[in-house]
């Protein structure tokens, strides 16, 4: 595509547009998480926490509580693409307002999680199935990695099912310990580096 002479705008809209069309809306009726990629202060609001909301639905007035932790506080406020809105559906930015939260104090970050439901729980030890590209090198026990999932990266080793993953090998089960706490369940896609 160029921006200068429009080649290739008119392919890049088609496709678009197709991808729009087959997106599914995400289920409303699913525990509320929300990966937190921004925080700040905005005086009479107070913390203020931003991110897309991948799952479930909050509400003006709802209990949440941010991962890792637990730190507890409530909704004081919603945007959801900087228009005020009493709930926040799946896949829309949003932006929380926060009460009784400090930002300063590190109970929240980029990579933490709000959630509304206690029985979302961080943890350091995930099992995952992995898929290797071709042109990567070999996972061994205890390769280190770099973990990036929603807006949470942490350093991680590896522990395969089998003595080693083979470039190119897809679905293979591991076992991953985190050096920092995360909020994962299963199905969620992430994305491994070389460390």
């Amino acid at each position: 595509v160029s921006s200068v002479t429009g080649a290739g705008l008119d392919r890049l809209r088609t496709v678009l547009a197709d991808s729009a069309v087959r997106a599914r809306e995400r289920a409303s009726d699913d525990l509320f998480r929300l990966p937190i990629d921004r925080v700040f202060s905005v005086a009479g609001a107070g913390t203020v926490v931003t991110g897309t909301t991948w799952s479930g639905t909050v509400s003006v007035g709802d209990e949440v509580m941010v991962l890792p932790g637990p730190h507890y506080t409530r909704v004081r406020s919603i945007e959801v693409h900087g228009a005020e809105q009493p709930r926040a559906e799946p896949g829309r930015r949003t932006a929380l307002a926060l009460v009784g939260l400090d930002r300063g104090g590190g109970a929240v970050a980029r990579g933490s999680v709000v959630v509304a439901d206690p029985s979302w729980q961080a943890t350091t030890a995930l099992d995952v199935l992995v898929t290797l590209l071709p042109e990567s090198r070999p996972l061994t026990q205890r390769s280190p990695l770099r973990f990036h999932l929603g807006t949470a990266e942490v350093m991680a080793r590896v522990t395969p099912l089998q003595p080693a993953i083979p470039p190119g090998a897809r679905d293979e089960p591991a076992r991953l310990r985190l050096t920092a706490p995360i909020v994962a369940r299963w199905g969620d896609r992430r994305v491994l580096r070389a460390a």
